[in-house]
């Protein structure tokens, strides 16, 4: 099904090439109108930090045009709120 539960996409997630949150951030954009065709208005996001701020970027820009439910790891709160040291 390629669904990784718990921890287990540590075995695997070495193997993908790094990508800036800038480029994510325009690789969503189609993701996002393939999305509206099937009448999609919001998701559920449970990646990494880097989408997160891929997620911040297209709504600085105006062009985030979904509803975003971010589940965000305890150890990367204090950051997401602005509040790391």
């Amino acid at each position: 099904t390629g669904i990784f539960f718990e921890a287990a996409i540590d075995l695997v997630d070495h193997l993908a090439p790094e990508m800036s949150a800038e480029t994510l951030a325009e690789l969503m954009r189609p993701a996002m109108e393939n999305a509206w065709r099937v009448g999609l208005t919001g998701i559920h996001d449970f990646d990494v930090r880097r989408s997160f701020a891929a997620f911040q970027m297209l709504k600085a820009h105006g062009h985030l045009g979904l509803r975003v439910v971010k589940q965000i790891q305890v150890r990367h709160l204090a950051e997401a709120v602005g509040t790391a040291a």
